[in-house]
């Protein structure tokens, strides 16, 4: 005897001979989507890319950029100074007072500089009333020489005040020899007891010498000097 079974759609079916089952997509499509999403999770999740070690750069990579931000930081420095800038000048018809006083150089002279400036110029005209002379002995005897009994720790700081007049003055100094204060000295011209120890600085104010060079003198002084260095370097060469 055959079973007989019922199907679908109302339908006697042979149990013997197996069943064809439509099922309608529509009515179990949120189920199929729901199913499918858990079915591809874990395969989504082993398709991930695994993480990126972190890139190592080599050394001249580093270095490169450190080039770079050094250049671009130099440029930084130096933004709108270009050619064109520095090429435009503007140059003022006329400053307002308080503008000219306000940029006006600080070069003003210390008391103390200024004291030693008139010296300077005091000294120069008394050479040049003694005749220009260019012997020590005779500048002294002339009085073409001031003389001054410095600290040791102050003559730096004193031959620059002069130095200074003397470039006011567009002046040459010519030193003496600084020696110490000795109790003989001090006996001799009558010196407070407490120059002992201190320098004797001297000096005369002379006119800059100007130097003239015959081009000729010039032209053989340069071939002999190319000379002597050719023939050094020939004999470093054996």
């Amino acid at each position: 005897m055959r079973s007989v079974t019922t199907g679908l759609d109302g339908q006697l079916m042979d149990a013997s001979v197996p069943a064809i089952v439509l099922v309608d997509c529509r009515e179990h499509q949120p189920l199929a989507r729901k199913e499918a999403t858990v079915m591809t999770t874990p395969t989504t999740q082993a398709k991930r890319a695994a993480p990126k070690a972190p890139e190592v750069k080599a050394p001249e990579a580093k270095a490169a950029e450190a080039k770079a931000a050094e250049a671009k930081a130099a440029e930084a420095k130096t933004a709108g100074l270009d050619s064109e800038f520095l090429a435009s000048p503007v140059i003022l018809a006329s400053v307002e007072p308080e503008l000219l006083k306000a940029t006006a150089p600080r070069n003003n002279r210390s008391d103390e500089q200024k004291s030693i400036d008139t010296v300077v110029a005091n000294l120069h005209s008394a050479w040049v009333k003694a005749g220009k002379l260019t012997q020590w002995s005779a500048m002294v005897n002339s009085k073409c020489v001031a003389t001054y009994f410095v600290e040791p720790a102050q003559a730096a700081k004193f031959k620059q005040y002069v130095n200074r007049a003397g470039d006011l003055h567009s002046r040459r100094i010519k030193y003496g020899t600084p020696i110490p204060v000795t109790e003989a000295i001090v006996k001799r011209y009558g010196l407070p007891d407490n120059y002992l120890g201190r320098e004797i600085v001297s000096f005369a104010v002379m006119d800059k010498k100007v130097v003239t060079v015959d081009p000729e003198v010039r032209k053989a002084a340069l071939a002999k000097a190319a000379k002597t260095r050719a023939a050094n370097k020939a004999a470093a060469a054996k």
